[in-house]
């Protein structure tokens, strides 16, 4: 994600671009598109938690994409790149946490 966010024609994601639609008509098309790639979303990183055998792949990929998010966000509107490297970290504390959970 940091190379993405610091290259020149990053400009956040489809996403940040139709977010002020999810305040407005929830039958707007834009809103139901949003809705649908963020869905989409949610269960790619579902199906990658699974993969790695974590005890709630459902909670670490909620965890994983208000991760995904929060750093687009915040990579969008400070310019700040380097914010993928926080979220790679907290990615591993879940994990982590995950297994101590597993192992109690």
């Amino acid at each position: 994600m940091e190379e993405w966010f610091a290259s020149d024609d990053f400009d956040g994601s489809f996403l940040s671009g139709a977010a002020p639609e999810l305040r407005g008509d929830s039958g707007d098309p834009a809103h139901r598109a949003v809705t649908e790639q963020r869905r989409s979303l949610r269960h790619l990183l579902q199906d990658l938690a699974a993969s790695v055998e974590v005890q709630d792949p459902a909670m670490l990929a909620s965890q994983l994409h208000v991760l995904y998010e929060g750093a687009l966000i915040g990579a969008l509107i400070d310019r700040q790149p380097t914010v993928a490297r926080i979220a790679r970290h907290l990615t591993l504390v879940a994990l982590s946490a995950d297994g101590e959970r597993a192992t109690r």
